[in-house]
This record gives structure tokens, sequence and C-alpha cells, in this order.
């Protein structure tokens, strides 16, 4: 045989060598859950829903095998991604417990198997072996299922808002049973109707540091804030007080060293931005609050602005002037 002869027989025996069986490999793979909105719940009984997914368990990656690949079993669990449990927190804040928090219920069942739905338990495998799929589950469409409750029960406990939990589905599977893959997905709900009319807050207020007087000029402070109440409209009554104030209900100021006092202003407007206009004394004065949320959407919708008048300022002795205001909030 010549060198070109041999050269020509070597490199048959490599094409054929590479067109062969491609290498097996260990594949697992899960996608496709949405997230899911159960929208707004108005005391109208319990929830549940179904999210659909595919969970391909092979010996190779391909989407369409030509022949002598096989599918494996999966094993599925189901984790938060904020905190223990299956849970949903108010605002999405996982600091939120007790009436701020909705505890959900996760099954899954296998579709090509037709099971029932099993239990699960957050951030642990399930005990049941499913049939898993090629990647993308090709020509078989979603071959899992899970399925999200929420009691009434548990709905009518909890506060009005927006509540949403993240969770992350895993899947263990492949020819050696070992490989593995995510999918995250979010779950929302809106509560609205379970807050009573009684239920009020203040919140998003801060020490107020007015400038040094130097000798000419108001000093002024606006303090913005959020009021929320549960009262029709969101209508509430305002009172502010101090032990510093009058018989006459007007606020001073006082300096603990020299036990001397020094009047300033209150006004308020149910607004969250500018100078407030209203004056407040001994009596309360109404505004308007948001009804919805009790963080006012993260906005401020109520000015309480603090005067202290030159005049007054001038005939006062030097040193530090402080007070301390007890702000009560009623629905009206």
């Amino acid at each position: 045989m010549n060198t070109r002869a041999q050269i020509d027989t070597l490199l048959r025996a490599l094409l054929l060598l590479l067109a062969g069986p491609s290498a097996a490999a260990d594949f697992a793979d899960i996608k496709g859950i949405s997230s899911l909105d159960f929208g707004v719940w108005q005391s109208g009984g319990s929830l549940s829903a179904t999210l659909s997914t595919c969970v391909a368990s092979a010996d190779t990656a391909s989407p369409n095998p030509r022949g002598g690949a096989n599918n494996y079993p999966y094993a599925i669990k189901v984790e938060s991604l904020a905190g223990p449990g299956f849970t949903l927190y108010r605002d999405g804040n996982a600091g939120n417990t007790g009436d701020q928090a909705v505890a959900i219920g996760l099954e899954h069942r296998d579709v090509l198997a037709q099971t029932g739905y099993e239990i699960l338990q957050p951030g642990v495998y399930d005990q049941h072996l499913h049939d898993g799929l090629f990647k993308n589950c090709t020509g078989s469409g979603a071959n899992s299922e899970f399925r999200i409750t929420i009691s009434q029960a548990e709905l009518a406990a909890k506060d009005d808002g927006v509540y949403e939990g993240q969770f992350r589905a895993s899947v263990l599977g492949g020819e050696s049973g070992l490989a593995t893959d995510f999918e995250d997905f979010v779950i929302g709900l809106t509560i609205s109707g379970n807050t009573s009319s009684n239920s009020v807050r203040i919140s998003r207020l801060n020490n107020a540091a007015l400038s040094p007087f130097a000798g000419s000029g108001d000093r002024v402070w606006n303090e913005h804030f959020c009021v929320y109440s549960g009262a029709a409209s969101g209508a509430y009554r305002l009172t502010v007080s101090s032990l510093n104030q009058d018989s006459n209900g007007a606020f001073r100021l006082r300096n603990e060293s020299l036990m001397e006092y020094l009047a300033f202003s209150v006004a308020f407007d149910d607004s969250g931005a500018g100078v407030a206009t209203t004056p407040v004394g001994a009596n309360p004065v109404s505004g308007l609050g948001d009804p919805v949320a009790e963080n006012c959407g993260g906005t401020d919708n109520a000015t309480l602005t603090f005067t202290v008048a030159e005049q007054n300022l001038s005939q006062a002795s030097s040193g530090l002037y402080s007070d301390t205001l007890v702000l009560v909030v009623e629905p009206e």
C-alpha cells in the first residue's frame, strides 16, 4: 500500500470514529415555571392554583436524541429564597412576621405517571421518584406540576397589603442521579378588606434639629411623614401635645439648665410636601391619610411645620432648648 492509500485509510477510520455514537452526558434540567399572582383576595374563601414545568432527566443534553439515549427518574424540592417555610411576606419583606406573613401549601405531582399530589416540605427532596424526559420535553409537554394553596382562615387573619414570596425549585436526576438544576419563581397576592376601620398608623417621623440662631431670622423645620387610616377615605384626626405646653396649649421649648422656656408654633397640613399652614394647639386637627397602604406606598402625605420666631429668639438666653412632642392619630 502506498503512502497515499495509507493516508486515505486513516482518514476513513477517523471519520467513522467521529460519526459514531456521541458520549453520554449526565443531564438534569427544569424550566418553564411562570410566576404566579393570585390577584386581590377580599374575604372570598381559600385560594388554589397550579404551575406546570418541564423536567428533563437523561444521559444526553440533546432535545432530540437519535438512539441509544435513555430517560431517568428525578426527585424535586422547593425552598424559599427569603426565609423559612413556604411564606409570602407583606411588601416582600422577609422581616415581616405574624399578621404580615402568609403561610402557603405546596404540593407536586408527576403528570406522566398521573400520580396524586404529594405534600412538599421546604428544602427537602420528595421521597417519590418521577419520570424524566429529554431536554425541553419535546413532543410531550410539561411533565411536572405544582399546586399552591392558601386557606381562608390564613388569609382572613392577615393585614391588608401586597404579599410576595420568592422560591426555587430544584431537581436531582440524570444517569447518575446526581445531576442538578433549578428554576426560580415568584408567588404574589394582594389582601384587601381585612383591616379594621379602627386601624391607624403614623410612620417616618424624624427628630427636628433647628439651626443655631445667629441674630436674625425665624428658625423653621418641616417634618414630612406618613399617616394611614382604615376609616372611610382615610379620614383621621391628629392631636399634638407636650409636657412643656402652657395652660392655653401653646408650645414651648425648655432650657433644662436655666429652667427657661422659648415659645414656638406648630402647623399642620395633610400634604407630604411644602410648609404646613393650619395652626395646631390644644384641639385636634383633621386630615385625610392613605386608606390602603400602611406605609403610604413609600411616599409622605402629612406635614408638621415648627417655627421659632426671630422676636422670641432674640429675647432668649443662650443655650440649648428642646421639647418632646406626642402625636396621637385616631380614625375619623
